[in-house]
Formats: C-alpha cells, structure tokens, sequence
C-alpha cells in the first residue's frame, strides 16, 4: 500500500529551519539599529510565510505538479526546434 507524507510534517520543518536562519541573522546584528534588526526579521518571516502558502497551494509530491513539469518540457522543446526550423529556413 502507497502511503503519501504527511504534507503538514514538511511545513513544519520548513518553518523551523526559517525560523532558526532568522534567529541566526538577528544575532548577527547585535548593535546594529533597532530598525534595521525589526526589518530584517520582519522580512525573513515574510519569506517563511510565503514559501509554506506556496508549498500548501503546489505541494511538492504532487501528480498536477509532475503533470506542470511534463507539458513545460514539452512546449520547451518545441519551441527549440520551431527556433531551429526557422534558423535553417532563413536565407544566408
């Protein structure tokens, strides 16, 4: 039997790695002024946030994402050889 992840356990320890870089960087500007510490932990909390919205709306193990990979390839692909094609048709 097939059993898929827990999306949530992944979430999780994304937002904990986050959090633990944020932490890291506030301690690096020990000194600097106060504005600048609240913004650059206000900013990689927007960052963690962004990143787990994303992960929830396209979750990584997902068949409509390999299904996304699969037709970008493909139109990739054609529109290579559509440029060769064009290449060799022009007048040198």
């Amino acid at each position: 039997m097939h059993r898929t992840p827990n999306p949530l356990a992944q979430h999780s320890q994304l937002a904990g790695a986050g959090l633990s870089s944020v932490g890291s960087l506030a301690s690096a500007l020990v000194g600097a002024p106060w504005q600048a510490v609240v913004l650059t932990v206000l900013a990689g909390l927007a960052v963690v946030a962004l990143q787990s919205v994303l992960h929830t709306v396209m979750p990584q193990e997902s068949a409509d994402r390999l299904i996304w990979w699969v037709d970008r390839r493909i139109h990739h692909t054609r529109r290579q050889m559509q440029s060769f094609v064009t290449r060799l048709r022009r007048p040198g």
